[in-house]
């Protein structure tokens, strides 16, 4: 109130040093350069995704990602169609993250509430579209199964172009934020220590919630399977079937629906 008497707008009770980094940051990482590209991609994009891959703009993740098991079926209503099941995602791999497109919103606070931020970035170009390529096992197993099977695969998803826009709802609390040690400003753990756990019961709403998002795909998603041990074999035909279910609009129903699924859980109890 006493800004706004000495004709100041009032939105910085604790100096303007994090806008002036803010807009330090902008002009430095979040802007675009001559060729539409952000500047982050070459500064830190770029390089972090090469030590960790051995290729600008790759993420790799070998190893057992995932693997659920179940042994011996207990109800009898699934034990007639198989007697275990296992699902295992042994490998993810992510090209094309160098891609990004500036300019680009990282927590950038609203004039509209004074607890909500704006997160905007667009990847993937037409030379070089964002992918991710995943194998993946399936396994029913059982002597007396009609289902018995056991396939492993490669999928790759192609995106040529995609838009998040997320708005996210944050509170920190005030004390730990002002006495925050800069030896730890890099800590992503000691940032998270200073979002206060949300007292539904007693009807605060603090901490970190997301608020909106949207996730756009201007040119769709294009995907490709390959077999790597598969036995059945109509799977070897899987490229053809996607093809046709694409052409009668089911995967871009599909995909809208996932998004949907996705941002209620998001915006839900579950994060």
């Amino acid at each position: 109130e006493r800004a706004l008497e000495l004709l100041g707008r009032g939105d910085s009770p604790y100096g303007d040093l994090f806008s002036l980094l803010y807009s330090y940051a902008e002009d430095l990482l979040f802007s675009a350069g001559e060729d539409g590209l952000s500047k982050m991609n070459d500064m830190l994009i770029a390089p972090l995704t090469k030590s960790q891959s051995g290729a600008e703009g790759e993420l790799k993740l070998n190893g057992t990602l995932l693997d659920l098991n179940k042994e011996e079926v207990a109800l009898d209503i699934w034990k007639a169609f198989a007697d275990n099941l296992r699902l295992t995602v042994p490998d993810l791999s992510i090209t094309g993250l160098d891609t990004l497109r500036g300019p680009i919103e990282v927590l950038k606070p609203m004039r509209t509430s004074p607890h909500l931020v704006d997160n905007q970035l667009s990847l993937g170009t037409h030379g070089k579209p964002l992918d991710a390529s995943v194998r993946f096992g399936i396994e029913v197993g059982g002597t007396s199964s009609p289902l018995a099977t056991n396939n492993v695969m490669d999928l790759q998803l192609s995106m040529p172009s995609m838009d998040v826009a997320a708005a996210m709802y944050v509170t920190v609390q005030e004390e730990r934020f002002m006495n925050f040690p800069l030896k730890d400003i890099l800590n992503f753990s000691c940032w998270l220590s200073t979002i206060p756990l949300s007292e539904k019961a007693a009807f605060i709403d603090v901490g970190l919630a997301m608020h909106h998002l949207d996730v756009l795909f201007d040119e769709g998603i294009h995907a490709k399977t390959a077999c790597v041990s598969c036995s059945n074999s109509w799977l070897e035909d899987l490229d053809s079937i996607i093809d046709f279910l694409d052409e009668n609009q089911f995967i871009s129903g599909l995909k809208t629906r996932a998004l949907s699924i996705a941002s209620v859980l998001l915006k839900g109890d579950w994060v």
